[in-house]
């Protein structure tokens, strides 16, 4: 019944109009949950008979340029409907005019208010307000602000914190959202070898946690909350990642640095302990590395990664270096910079370092951004060097 009902409405008022995320899909059948099928077939008779009015009045008692603005400002004949900065640029008038026209054809249509607050009274108030606004706005701000210019009604009489919080996602909300969009991105981010290890979950489920860390400083213990773990992290940023992974729904089970690497760095021989293990959904073990923006371009980092990178493609296990903003490697490699302006760091790096204050002067002068600058870093790994703390870069020669 309800699918059927928003179908009408959407055909009738706003043409083929869809929702910008599942917030709103899960709110549809919050709002089914409070109201029988009566009462919405009364809903749906308003909506249609409001839009039928408003097209009839545009008719009757509007210029061309009147029902354009209006029926492209609300969306009644459109699939969207449009801001009157657009409106103005697309009839070539000025936005104060196109406002102007708006407010006249208004005081138009206020002429005949009664007919519309007549529609409104035909459902009980209650139901009418939280209809009108809960539901019709999901799909058009504009239109429901719209019927309240004609007819008077303040809209703040009709946003109760219930109403708003159903048109407007509380910061919980939009985050639970954004947690749902990084799960997916994260995962696209994750590198997989051509052959995976059929044993994954075997091996996951015997690691044990070979490094562990004293409470101190930015290190310490984090109980998670779904996986209900207490894992160690060693800065705050490592804690701000494990907090997001453990909401990840690709995330079956996670453990920190259970694995050891080993590699080499200037003659010297160094062990390496990836900061997580995840065991996905679809049981991939999956190695994690978390950085700052940085560390990710930093030269003791990259050769580590490298370690890794080798480990993981010998073993069939997934593997991914991160910032908290989801740059990985890769996304920082495949980042433009033209050719020249690569040339022109790396003729620089030959005549000695380039500290801190002189990179700044530089990214200033060819007018380019810190990813093109660890592009131009990745690019050139075999004879650029980046340094983390110091901000440097040196050249290295062959």
């Amino acid at each position: 019944m309800f699918g059927n009902i928003i179908d009408k409405i959407k055909k009738t008022l706003f043409g083929d109009i869809k929702l910008k995320d599942d917030y709103y899909d899960r709110e549809k059948i919050k709002l089914k949950e409070l109201f029988d099928e009566k009462e919405y077939d009364k809903y749906v008779d308003f909506a249609i008979d409001i839009g039928i009015l408003t097209r009839e009045l545009l008719d009757k008692v509007c210029n061309e340029t009147e029902r354009y603005i209006v029926s492209k400002y609300i969306g009644l004949s459109e699939s969207e409907y449009i801001n009157f900065k657009t409106i103005s640029e697309n009839i070539n008038i000025s936005f104060s005019q196109t406002l102007y026209m708006y407010r006249h054809a208004i005081k138009k249509l206020a002429r005949h208010k009664t007919k519309y607050i007549n529609l409104m009274n035909e459902i009980p108030g209650d139901i009418a307000n939280y209809l009108v606004v809960g539901i019709v706005s999901m799909y058009n701000i504009n239109f429901i602000n719209f019927i309240f210019d004609i007819t008077d009604h303040s809209i703040r009489k009709y946003y109760s914190k219930k109403i708003w919080r159903i048109i407007h996602p509380t910061k919980e909300q939009l985050k639970e959202i954004k947690t749902n969009q990084n799960n997916d991105t994260n995962f696209s981010l994750i590198n997989f070898p051509e052959h995976l290890n059929p044993y994954a979950v075997e091996i996951f489920n015997g690691l044990e946690q070979k490094r562990h860390l004293k409470s101190q400083g930015n290190k310490g213990k984090l109980l998670l909350d779904i996986h209900n773990l207490e894992l160690d992290y060693e800065s705050k940023l490592e804690q701000k990642m494990l907090i997001l992974y453990d909401k990840f729904r690709f995330v079956k089970d996670i453990k920190s640095q259970s694995i050891r690497i080993d590699y080499e760095y200037n003659g010297r021989k160094h062990k390496y302990y990836p900061d997580f293990q995840i065991l996905t959904n679809t049981n991939k073990l999956v190695i994690v590395e978390i950085k700052n923006f940085r560390g990710m371009f930093d030269r003791k980092n990259l050769i580590k990664y490298g370690a890794m990178k080798a480990y993981c493609e010998r073993n069939g296990f997934g593997y991914v270096m991160i910032d908290d903003n989801n740059n990985t490697l890769e996304t920082l490699k495949s980042v433009y910079v033209s050719q020249d302006i690569a040339d022109a760091f790396i003729e620089r790096a030959k005549q000695g370092e380039i500290t801190y204050p002189e990179i700044k002067g530089l990214i200033s002068k060819y007018n380019i951004n810190k990813k093109q600058l660890a592009s131009i870093v990745l690019n050139n790994y075999n004879i650029l060097e980046f340094n983390s703390a110091s901000f440097s870069i040196k050249y290295i020669k062959k």
